[in-house]
Parts: structure tokens; C-alpha cells; sequence
């Protein structure tokens, strides 16, 4: 939830998170890490007690005693790498609101009408059209992610679509990471966590300023609360 921006779907505005889970050994791990200059070492982050790679299978063997209403929390099927495999949180609603707005975007990629409630539904299933269709285009992933349409497009614009006439000014365009990058070691907390990392195109950016107000005010929601079980119930309601 902290490590990889969850809780921003879970309580926030940002329609789903998509979580890359590695599955190396601990001696492969070693060894790219020894493969590393001294200042790739400094500066290489770890999430202290991460064990997700590990838990995931546990999750799925019990997951039927808290069934799901309002989210879709699965293992994708249709990314799979030889040492990595996808995890999906999904707000329903969020997401599907998201697509409503966008929709001509959204259309314009898939290739035909839709519902957008039932686009989102169907993400679970294998041969869902909607991974066959978006798989490399920033702007819809943008969306989904919660980065907001005006970075989500920028962002396609300057680094996959546009004229050559524009290579220098897109070359040149100045942006602002959302979060400042964290390094080495980092172990979160409800108290110590970072707003979703993205490329943002203005100096004042609303998108950033309401995950800022979001952060703050899922530690208010946690204050005093057993943060394990306060997630299952909210992820259950």
C-alpha cells in the first residue's frame, strides 16, 4: 500500500495501481547488486521489509474470506515476465469515472464503443481487450494511474508522439518530479510515505497538490487505528 501508492486507490483519487512483483533469489539479488558502481550502490533503493513476492500466494490461498464489492485486487494474467509478475488494485467506480471522461480517448485506442463500467469489470479476464489495446501508450496509462490528463498527454507528446519539427522543443521542455526520488533504504510507515512519482508539466501542479492534501489525510484516517484492519474493511466495504 505504501510502497507502491495503493493507498491512494484504496482512500485517494488515483484510480488503480499497478504493482510490479519480482521473484529473484536472494544470491541473484546479490549479484546485481554487486555488479553495481559504488555510487549506483549508494543511491539503489530498497523497501525494508517488503515481502510481497513472498505473501502474494499465501493472499490467494485465504482471499474468498474477505470478498471484494467495491475493488478488484488480483495477479494479472496477461503480463507476465520470466521474473515478474503483475498485481492489479482497481477501484471500480474511479476507474470507470475516469475512462466516462476520456472517453474519445479511451475510443479512439480500443477501436469501438463500450461501456465504460463494463471495460473495467472485464479487466480481470484474460482476454480483456482493453490490455491487447492501450500496452505502450503513456497517455491512457497516465490516466489510469492518476496523473491527470494534462501530464498524461504532455508526457506522450514529448517522448513518443510528435512531429520532427518538434524534436527540440519537446527535447527542451522543462518538468517537475512530484515527489523527490528517495534513495538506499527506506522503510514506510503511515507516518513516512510518498505521494505517487510522476512527470508533472507545471510548476504548480493541482494533480500534486491534491495527492499532498490525500497523504495527510489518510494519516488522519489511520491515527489510532490497527492499520492492517482498518485496510481489510475498507477494501471489503
Amino acid at each position: 500500500m505504501f510502497c507502491e501508492d495503493g493507498i491512494y486507490t484504496l482512500w485517494g483519487s488515483k484510480p488503480l495501481t499497478m504493482i510490479a512483483v519480482e521473484q529473484y533469489t536472494d544470491q541473484e539479488k546479490q549479484a546485481f547488486f554487486d555488479l553495481l558502481t559504488e555510487d549506483e550502490k549508494k543511491n539503489c533503493q530498497f523497501c525494508a521489509d517488503y515481502s510481497l513476492d513472498k505473501t502474494w500466494f499465501q493472499w490467494e490461498k485465504i482471499q474468498h474470506r474477505f470478498p471484494l464489492n467495491r475493488f478488484m485486487f488480483f495477479k494479472m494474467d496477461q503480463f507476465q515476465e520470466e521474473h515478474v509478475f503483475f498485481i492489479l488494485l482497481v477501484d471500480i467506480l474511479k476507474t470507470a469515472a475516469v475512462i466516462q471522461d476520456n472517453y474519445d480517448a479511451f475510443r479512439k485506442v480500443i477501436g469501438t464503443d463500450f461501456h465504460p463500467l463494463e471495460l473495467v469489470i472485464n479487466m480481470k479476464e484474460k482476454d480483456a481487450v482493453i490490455w491487447k489495446k492501450i500496452n505502450g501508450n503513456a497517455h491512457i496509462w497516465g490516466l489510469l494511474f492518476g496523473f491527470g490528463k494534462t501530464n498524461s498527454y504532455l508526457f506522450q507528446w514529448q517522448h513518443f508522439d510528435h512531429p520532427e519539427s518538434c524534436n527540440d522543443f519537446c527535447r527542451n521542455i522543462d518538468t517537475f518530479l512530484s515527489e523527490d526520488s528517495v534513495k538506499g533504504y527506506m522503510k514506510y510507515t503511515i507516518n513516512n510515505f510518498s505521494i505517487p512519482a510522476f512527470k508533472s508539466f507545471n510548476v504548480i501542479d493541482p494533480v500534486i497538490d491534491n495527492f499532498r492534501t490525500e497523504k495527510n489525510r489518510i494519516k488522519e484516517i489511520y491515527k489510532g487505528n490497527d492499520f492492517l484492519d482498518l485496510t481489510l474493511k475498507k477494501l471489503t466495504e
